[in-house]
Order: structure tokens, then C-alpha cells, then sequence
């Protein structure tokens, strides 16, 4: 009897524990909490029930450990089927904010991302660019390889000015992406000198742009295509 105590004891301290965190990440999965609940319960009382008969206590120790179980696997299930997972930081967990993701949901990216995709050729870099958060999700959203031309944070020097050359003429890239690339001025330079900046009403939502004001940027970047 002590046994069962102590068990009934430590997993109902356990399951608190896995409601805690899952009402604080995702409260629509409260569900598996509830279903655990019953489950243990119902292990705890045939526990109860069937001290002389082993098959009671077999079943009851196959319920609890169900109990148990529950929550871990639909916060495994949750983590692997997340339909928007954060490419820049990922966590292991469900969705934490559904929908919030600038670098793809706005307009003008997914414009942005359309306009890339049909001026390049599948195999090649889909562009370059020093934000790691755009990258991230492109590369997740289109399985093409982006160059990421200052590295995870966006301040080394892991691509040389040769290097982009080279990609440039072997048509392995076309098009750089301005962001970030203040950090590298003889890159900056390169393609400043090099390039040409692709009009923003080619790729931008054209319906936020003002008429008033003839050829206004929408973004806070330019994009320079480098095709020749």
C-alpha cells in the first residue's frame, strides 16, 4: 500500500509539473493534462481494487505510466508537426505566437520571395544577404540555399570579395540583398559598383506604395541584381 501511495504521490507532482508548462507555452494542448489526469486516477483505483489480483495491478501500473507519458509525447508531437517553426532561434516546443513571423508573412517578403524564385534557377543561390532571420526562413520556405555573406551574426568575413565574384560569373548568384551590409564595405562597395539596384515596384506590394511620390522605396533595403 505504501508503494502505491508514493507512486500516486510523485505522479501527481509530476503531472502539476507537465500542466504548468504546458498552460504557460500552449493552453489549446491542455487537453493531454485532462486525459492524464483520468488515466491516473483510474490506475490509482484499480490499484486499489485489485491488491489480490495481479491482473488489476498490471493494468492499474500500465495506466499510470500512460499518465505519464501523455504530455511528453504531445509536446514532441506539437514540436515535429509545427507548422511555423522559428528558423533564427529554434526551441524545442509547440508554436509559442502562431502567425507572428514577419520574414515571410508580410506582403512585400512573400512578394519579395516570388520575384527571387522566378529570376533564378533552381540549384543556384536563391541571393545573398546578411540577415540571418530572412535567410532562415527562406531557405525553410524554399529548401534553396542562401549565401549569408557576414555569418551567423552578420559581422565576419566568411565570404571574400573573389568568392562572390566567382559565384557572379558561374551564374551561382544573382541577386544581393543590402541588409547588413553596411558591416562589409569593400563588399558593399563591389556591388555598389557592380550591380544594379532592381526597381522596389518589381518585387514590393505596389498598393502601399503613394502615387504622389514617384519611385518610393516601401522597404528599408535594396536589392541589386548582379547578372551580367
Amino acid at each position: 500500500m505504501f508503494g502505491w501511495g508514493l507512486l500516486g504521490m510523485l505522479t501527481t507532482v509530476t503531472l502539476v509539473f507537465q500542466g504548468v508548462t504546458i498552460w504557460t507555452e500552449v493552453a489549446r494542448a491542455i487537453w493531454a493534462l485532462v486525459i492524464a489526469g483520468f488515466l491516473c486516477s483510474g490506475g490509482l483505483l484499480l490499484a486499489a481494487m485489485g491488491r489480490p489480483r495481479p491482473r488489476f495491478v498490471a493494468a492499474a501500473l500500465s495506466l499510470t505510466l500512460t499518465a505519464l507519458f501523455l504530455a511528453p509525447a504531445t509536446w514532441s508531437a506539437l514540436t515535429t508537426f509545427n507548422p511555423s517553426p522559428d528558423g533564427a532561434l529554434p526551441y524545442a516546443g509547440p508554436n509559442r505566437h502562431p502567425g507572428s513571423d514577419p520574414s515571410l508573412k508580410s506582403g512585400d517578403n512573400q512578394i519579395l520571395l516570388n520575384y527571387l524564385l522566378a529570376n533564378t534557377k533552381p540549384g543556384t543561390y536563391l541571393l545573398a544577404t546578411g540577415r540571418i532571420n530572412r535567410a532562415a526562413s527562406y531557405i525553410l520556405e524554399t529548401g534553396r540555399p542562401v549565401l549569408i555573406f557576414g555569418g551567423y551574426v552578420g559581422q565576419y568575413e566568411v565570404v571574400t570579395i573573389d568568392q562572390i565574384v566567382m559565384l557572379v560569373n558561374n551564374r551561382q548568384l544573382r541577386f544581393v540583398l543590402d541588409e547588413g551590409l553596411d558591416q562589409h564595405k569593400a563588399l558593399a562597395q563591389w556591388v555598389q559598383q557592380n550591380c544594379v539596384v532592381v526597381d522596389a515596384s518589381r518585387f514590393a506590394d505596389t498598393a502601399s506604395l503613394d502615387p504622389i511620390i514617384p519611385g518610393e522605396r516601401p522597404n528599408d533595403f535594396s536589392l541589386y541584381d548582379c547578372e551580367k
